[in-house]
Formats: structure tokens, sequence, C-alpha cells
């Protein structure tokens, strides 16, 4: 399970995301009380949350646990975690975006439909005035397998990274990925490397406007011209941004009629989303990403 973390860890971080840590071997209630504290420890109103869990999973009639060290499969109710308490739980607690991936066997069976049941009923009025304030905004749940599919060992994170990876996704005009292509080349690799594996995609009317997956290869000042693929390479790498950089501070503050004394440093995209997401005043909305396994 490790494994999984760490390859999902890296691909968020790489688009932006600040880690919220990791919860790792944990009792159920355990798990439920250190999330619900973590999420509660400041304001959580303008931020997005990815929630990862990858771990064990079973399902009785048609609800969906989460199994941690202490679970028992005859008795899941009082011993396991019901997927559609994790919604409940970060957005108690003010998440209004919400990214919950579920990377377990049956995931789909109530990982999905519990899951969509919660956050419709969160979002779509069918909750008391006390808590208008809870509602979400966005909210996506991808289950890495169908309801009767048992979850391999490491497939969904592979072929999740290889979705975010390829060109054929989202090139360098697109700002963000869309979730059901992400999805859909998800399951062209788990065909290949696990052809009993499915992977399931559940979003609320609202949630596909909000960019959960930011596109890293958007350069938003990509010629309108036609590019080839070599020179789109060019003109997003990181010497592509040197060389624009270097001829705006020259040339701009000259046909301006003014030097370049007191030009700003070139600085990458990356470093550039990274501090959006993190400075105070921001208009950006700030991104938390959280893993956990059993």
């Amino acid at each position: 399970m490790s494994g999984d973390l760490d390859a999902v860890t890296a691909l968020f971080e790489g688009l932006g995301y600040e880690s919220g840590g990791r919860l790792h071997d944990r009792s159920a209630d355990g798990f439920r009380r250190e999330l619900s504290d973590w999420a509660a420890s400041q304001d959580r109103t303008e931020d997005a949350l990815v929630l990862y869990y990858s771990g064990h999973g079973d399902h009785d009639h048609d609800r969906h646990y989460l199994l941690f060290r202490d679970s028992r499969t005859d008795r899941l109710t009082g011993t396991a975690l019901a997927t559609e308490d994790i919604a409940r739980t970060v957005t108690e607690c003010g998440f209004e975006r919400l990214l919950l991936i579920v990377d377990t066997c049956y995931a789909g069976q109530g990982g999905l439909d519990a899951a969509r049941r919660i956050a419709t009923g969160l979002a779509g009025g069918s909750v008391p005035p006390a808590a208008e304030a809870e509602r979400l905004a966005a909210f996506c749940v991808i289950a890495a397998a169908r309801a009767r599919d048992e979850a391999v060992d490491g497939a969904f994170t592979r072929a999740l990274t290889e979705a975010v990876d390829d060109l054929t996704v989202g090139g360098p005009r697109q700002p963000k990925l869309y979730l059901e292509q992400v999805v859909d080349r998800v399951n062209e690799s788990l065909r290949r490397h696990s052809p009993h594996q499915y992977a399931a995609l559940g979003i609320l009317p609202s949630g596909e406007g909000y960019p959960f997956f930011p596109n890293p290869r958007y350069v938003p000042d990509l010629p309108h011209a036609v590019m080839d693929l070599a020179e789109q390479s060019t003109w997003s790498s990181a010497e592509g941004r040197r060389r624009r950089a270097e001829l705006q501070s020259h040339f701009g503050p000259r046909g301006r009629g003014t030097d370049g004394i007191g030009g700003v440093a070139p600085t990458s995209r990356a470093v550039s989303r990274l501090w959006a997401h993190c400075r105070p005043g921001s208009t950006a909305t700030p991104r938390n990403w959280a893993a956990a396994s059993s």
C-alpha cells in the first residue's frame, strides 16, 4: 500500500497540491477522529481537497466499507467505516470541493453509489437549513474497481500517473484535464495490465467545473499559430520560458522607452502555481492533498 501512497502523493504534489499528510495503519475510530481533527484545524471553506484511500474494502448490501486494522468482516457496521462517512467527515468541517479516490476491491459498490448519495444530499438541498454552509460546491469520486471487481495492487496508481502524463489527455493549450478523459485513459491502461479491473467515475452536476486535475503541460501564452509537437515541447520547456522572459525583460522595457533595471527573474510556472496556492491573499483556491491506507 505504501507504494500506492508514494506514487499518488508525488502525482498530486506535482500538480501543485499541498500535502495534508498520511494516515496509515489506524483503527477505524482513530482514522475517523484524525481525519476530522485535521479537516477542522483551520478554515476550509475556500479549499479544495483530494482524498485518496488505498487498502481493503468490503460491501454489505448497498453499502461499501473501508477496512482498518481492527475491522471485522462479520461486523462491518461497528468496526469499519462506511465510505460515505468520509464525505460527511470533511464537509462538516467546511470543505466544499472534494475529489474522493477509493482504491479498494469492490469500490464501485457503495464507494461510488453511497458517496454520490451523501454528496447529493449535501449539495442538492435535502439537508436542514442549519447545514446550509456545509454544502458541497464540487464533488467527484473515482472508484478504482467496479462493484464485483477486485483491485490489483499498484494497477490503478500506475494507470492514473500514465493518464495525467499523456499528452493526448491535455495539450499545452488546455488549462485542466477533464475527469472523463482521465478515467477513460486509466481504463485503457487497466485493460492492458489488469483486464478484470475497471475504474468508474461519479460527478455531481457542479463537479466538472472545478479543475481537480490542473494540466501540467498548460502554457498560458502559447501562440495561436499552429505548432507541431516539437515546437510545442520547446515552447513549454524551461529553456523556452527562460528565452521568453529574457526577451520580455530586455526588449520590452526598451520598446517602452525605459531600461531593464529592476526586472523580475524568470520563474517556472510550476513554482508560480505553488506560490499562488500558498501565499496569503491569493485568489487561487488552495488545494489540499491527503492520503490514507489500512
